[in-house]
């Protein structure tokens, strides 16, 4: 065995966008698969732990929006290897003590302090529902890992002391990239063929002969098998899979799970059931039972989540309604997944993804040679043949509402760009264009490169210079960008001499590509960084203080001020490049 083997490595190995994640570019492509996420840049800036000083862990993913938390150790091996050092999963308890473990958080360095309380107050506020331990390698998978990692989920539980937070562990190795690979590319990953009891049923095909359904009820009795024995390959061709269940207004689990023990019988009327796409279904001639060929949910993870982690033997009385569909077109299959996944949870740019200012953002970037733009929209986005960069919604809304001064709900409320109407209005309206979304999403961009181009250098050079440190130290606070990003539109007029009547009209005069446009804002970011310590205590205090943040700014505007002579000839060229 080795490493070619494995179709996903070659798909790694041609991601050359997270080689500047160096070791941890593995554990960067693990998170993206497993979030088919389109912004990973802006996840991996956010949610990496590095420095020689990292406790044991690599990332810590706080998703609030979807009541998540990954923490996550890495190792990768030049070659193969059939096991991975089960050591360095042990290592995970060290992390676990660290940052769930309130009265440590105190004594992590200045730079881990943030990210450790927002993980606290984040279950203060029962926010979190799952926390998942992952150890990610390019090894083969073992049970010396898996032993290890239960034992960092036992940790984790003494420390949480909380019932309704579901805590496990995943090895993610070899077998697991891949099988996660082959889900980003194939709806249906179990290929076998199963024969299941009905009560009847009634077929249905379009005119077009596109697809064909079959509507049953089938026992409770085989989800609970089928989730036993494959566990997240149900759910290859659903948007999401089993989130968990806990009591609470916002979940619907806990009412799944009590209808299964305490009334059976009635499972089918209270419930929507199970969508499913197969290969084929055939119905036997006492219409008593049917075989399906291939097997994956669309719709109905959390129904089949719930039923397959119950202990107790299911009463079989207890029957789902349940739709077993055969597309015969591959362009068909997205849309099936789409729409059987609309009463999900929506989140907030859902709801302005066709409104007019979108849609207009979209035409134009639709004649942009460089760029894209998804507008509110979600997917699994992977770069055109065309190399068009994309501009991921969230962080591009969260570096707009930046600019235009509220870096505080860019980085404490991201939600809020979208759903709140005076945040929406103020950065996404008629004067709103393709070529200042670009504009600002480059600065943001640009502050993200050198971030993790410095984190690369002091791996490499533990004497790094005490400008780049320094440098680094400020921006490793998770608040930073966002607040630099503001501190620097604060400043134009300062650094631009003209006056400047609507920022929102502000873009650079030529088009680029990513990388052009990016390095255009080199030409004064060094003069603005040396600024930083200005913005340090508004950063290190997440941003939640008003007035430390206009204190911040006016002391950031007093340095550019005071420094404008000896930087003339940046400022003067850098405005030559823009368009007022």
């Amino acid at each position: 065995m080795s490493f070619e083997n494995y179709s996903f490595y070659n798909n790694f190995l041609s991601k050359s966008d997270l080689k500047i994640y160096d070791r941890n570019a593995l554990l960067i492509y693990a998170l993206q698969l497993e979030l088919g996420s389109d912004d990973i840049h802006s996840i991996a800036t956010q949610s990496l732990i590095d420095g020689s000083d990292d406790r044991q862990c690599d990332l810590l993913f706080l998703d609030s929006e979807n009541e998540r938390i990954i923490l996550a150790q890495a190792y990768f091996s030049d070659s193969y290897k059939n096991e991975a050092p089960a050591t360095k999963a042990s290592l995970l308890n060290s992390a676990i003590a660290w940052f769930f473990n309130k009265e440590e958080v105190d004594k992590l360095p200045d730079r881990l302090k943030p990210i450790a309380t927002e993980v606290h107050e984040a279950i203060e506020n029962e926010l979190i529902k799952n926390i998942t331990i992952w150890y990610v390698h390019n090894c083969k998978e073992s049970q010396n890992v898996k032993n290890e990692l239960k034992k960092v989920t036992n940790t984790l539980n003494r420390y949480l002391n909380n019932n309704e937070i579901n805590s496990n562990y995943l090895e993610v190795g070899l077998d697991t990239l891949e099988e996660w690979y082959h889900a980003s590319t194939t709806a249906i990953l179990i290929k076998e063929s199963f024969t299941i009891p009905i009560e009847g049923g009634y077929t249905i095909k379009d005119s077009d002969n596109q697809w064909e359904g079959f509507s049953t009820s089938i026992p409770a009795s085989w989800i609970q098998k089928m989730y036993k024995d494959y566990k997240a390959k149900l759910f290859s061709a659903n948007v999401r899979d089993y989130l968990g269940s806990r009591k609470g207004a916002r979940n619907i689990n806990f009412g799944i799970q009590k209808t299964i023990k305490g009334d059976p019988t009635n499972l089918w009327v209270y419930h929507n059931g199970i969508t499913s796409l197969v290969h084929s279904f055939k119905e036997n001639e006492e219409k008593t039972k049917i075989t399906i060929n291939g097997f994956s949910i669309v719709n109905g993870a959390q129904t089949c989540g719930v039923i397959g982690n119950l202990q107790d033997e299911i009463n079989q009385s207890a029957k789902l309604p349940i739709r077993f569909i055969i597309s015969k077109s591959n362009q068909l299959i997205p849309d099936i997944i789409k729409y059987n996944n609309s009463q999900n949870k929506m989140i907030p740019s859902d709801y302005r993804s066709n409104d007019k200012i979108q849609r207009k953002l979209r035409e134009e970037f639709s004649n942009s040679k460089y760029f894209n733009y998804l507008g509110g929209r979600r997917g699994k986005i992977e770069q055109p043949d065309n190399d068009k960069f994309t501009i991921p919604s969230d962080s591009g809304a969260q570096a707009l509402i930046s600019f235009h001064g509220r870096p505080s709900i860019a980085y404490n409320e991201k939600s809020e760009i979208w759903d709140k109407g005076t945040y929406y209005d103020s950065i996404f309206n008629d004067h709103i264009s393709a070529n200042h979304i670009i504009f600002v999403y480059t600065l943001f961009k640009r502050l993200m490169d050198i971030k993790l181009n410095l984190i690369n250098k002091e791996k490499r050079d533990a004497e790094m210079v005490k400008k780049d440190r320094d440098i680094l130290d400020f921006l490793r606070y998770r608040s930073s960008i966002f607040l630099f990003i503001h501190a620097i539109s604060s400043s134009f007029e300062l650094i631009t001499s003209k006056t400047i009547n609507s920022y929102l009209c502000l873009s650079f005069s030529k088009e680029g590509n990513i990388d052009t446009l990016c390095k255009n804002w080199d030409i004064i970011l060094p003069s603005c960084l040396a600024a930083r310590n200005t913005l340090m205590i508004a950063a290190y205090n997440k941003l939640k203080n008003a007035s430390e943040i206009d204190k911040a700014i006016k002391d950031f505007q007093a340095f550019i001020e005071a420094t404008i002579t000896a930087n003339y000839n940046d400022y003067k060229k850098f405005s030559d490049l823009i368009s007022f």
